[in-house]
């Protein structure tokens, strides 16, 4: 990262608000009877099973199937509304040429541009608004769950804290390029850093009940346009 992209994010966190189981019926052995002693002879009986075993719970006949976990919605955006608050900062806050936007449309946020080098230059970002009422639906939480639509791009999500605490925290994830799925991002693996981007190793780990605000970066030298969709950021739920 250049000195000119380390500038301009001192200036961008500066400006923030702060088994499967198979069921198998036995069937009862049917007695053979004994070979005729003459033509008339009939066996005096045949034992016939008359009920099948019953499964005693349906996980013995069907294949088990495991529900994604519950999660709590921080922004959803089928909502237009939920872009208000929304805007991006690029590398031109230190002389650089890259530039995005953040929009509504089709009921998700896009966040889009163009990333250039030219000038020292070499991000863009997007970034909620404040909102302490992400760290209260966070607080239980195990992780965040993105639902978007890439374009093979990777990006960092990055989580702030309020009361304009210094350390921030990153997590990136690589899209996969026009398709629709979840992005599930644990709290754990998310890393301290700092408004440079710098790792904090010795830093505490996050603390999510103190989110809030949320933001996507595009770095790392990717250069030319980009576009990440994102219907809904989602806080999950710890099972059981």
């Amino acid at each position: 990262m250049t000195p000119r992209v380390v500038a301009a994010l001192v200036i961008l966190g500066a400006s923030a608000c702060t088994s499967v189981s198979q069921t198998s019926t036995v069937t009862p052995p049917i007695e053979t009877p004994a070979a005729p002693a003459s033509s008339t002879a009939v066996p005096t009986t045949t034992a016939v099973p008359t009920t099948a075993a019953a499964p005693t719970s349906t996980a013995d006949v069907a294949t088990a199937v495991t529900s994604p976990p519950a999660t709590s919605v921080l922004f959803d955006f089928a909502d237009q509304g939920a872009v208000d608050g929304w805007g991006t900062v690029d590398d031109r806050v230190m002389g650089g040429v890259s530039s995005s936007t953040t929009t509504w449309r089709q009921g998700s946020l896009v966040f889009s541009g163009e990333v250039s080098t030219d000038n020292n230059g070499g991000f863009s970002s997007a970034l909620s608004g404040a909102d302490e009422e992400l760290g209260r639906r966070s607080a239980d939480g195990t992780g965040i769950r993105l639902r978007a639509n890439g374009d093979g791009k990777t990006y960092v999500l990055q989580l702030r804290s309020s009361g304009g605490e210094p350390t921030s925290y990153i997590q990136r994830f690589t899209t996969d390029s026009g398709v629709d799925r979840s992005y599930d991002l644990a709290f754990a693996s998310f890393e301290p850093v700092t408004f440079m981007l710098t790792p904090l190793p010795d830093a505490a780990p996050i603390d999510p009940s103190k989110i809030a605000q949320i933001g996507f970066y595009i770095l790392d030298r990717q250069t030319g346009p980009f576009a990440l969709r994102v219907a809904s950021i989602e806080t999950i739920l710890p099972t059981g």
